[in-house]
């Protein structure tokens, strides 16, 4: 009987290490097969596949400053990988996957999402507008941050109250914070739901919030990230 008690116990286990490693499996092919799919797609909108990306962030200076690429909290991340990155001949623009999980307590989170970086010709006010409406792990670290309430003319006016049922933006500096953020910025975000935006060194990062874009949809994410990267460059005056 009591041989019979662990005989089934570590069947078991067995059977459940077995499902473990299928699921990583299928798991690896999967991720694959998208790394596959973008080596292929990249070139048409201009991009070429590097295949340490991690490094490749860090060469460029903002993989420790980021908000994003370095949590709030980042004790309680753990296994943030850097996949699938892709930049433009000229090193102005990149797209990359990053991938974290977040502990806390018996609780664990995986974040996986698609990130477009733009290059600009002096540095941005550091900065994080995120949604409002959902929880996030892209928290910023509140202290010696602003939340900017007045983003732009007065608090009543129809684009500011649009705009801030939407989104919340922290920066470091209030004033400089505030003057990148013109009506053009505002009008564009009170009709465009679920994005962040970070400013960070001469880096502007924007992603959807637990999105991965997938590679047939990288050309148009491009395109709608450059567009908000033209409209903080028209209101940062470059």
């Amino acid at each position: 009987m009591e041989w019979g008690f662990w005989i089934l116990c570590l069947a078991g286990v067995a059977v459940a290490l077995l499902f473990a490693w299928i699921a990583r499996l299928a798991r690896r092919k999967i991720e694959q097969q998208r790394t596959d799919a973008i080596r292929q797609v990249s070139p048409g909108f201009g991009m070429n596949y590097v295949a340490d990306g991690s490094t490749l962030l860090e060469s460029e200076g903002f993989l420790k400053s980021s908000n994003l690429l370095c949590p709030y909290h980042s004790s309680m991340v753990s296994r943030q990988k850097i996949r699938n990155a892709v930049i433009s001949s000229d090193r102005m623009a990149m797209l990359f996957d990053d991938e974290y999980m977040i502990s806390a307590g018996e609780s664990v989170e995986t974040y996986r999402f698609t990130v477009a970086a733009f290059r600009f010709p002096v540095n941005l006010p550091k900065f994080v507008m995120r949604p409002k409406y959902r929880r996030t792990s892209f928290r910023v670290r509140v202290s010696g941050w602003h939340r900017i309430r007045a983003i732009l003319g007065p608090e009543g006016s129809d684009i500011h109250q649009r705009f801030l049922r939407r989104y919340v933006v922290h920066g470091k500096n209030e004033v400089a914070t505030i003057s990148i953020f013109r009506p053009a910025v505002l009008e564009h975000f009170a009709q465009e739901r679920g994005w962040s935006v970070e400013g960070t060194g001469s880096w502007l990062l924007a992603w959807r919030t637990r999105k991965r874009v997938a590679p047939e949809n990288l050309s148009k994410f491009m395109q709608q990230t450059t567009r908000i990267a033209q409209l903080f460059r028209e209101s940062q005056g470059t």
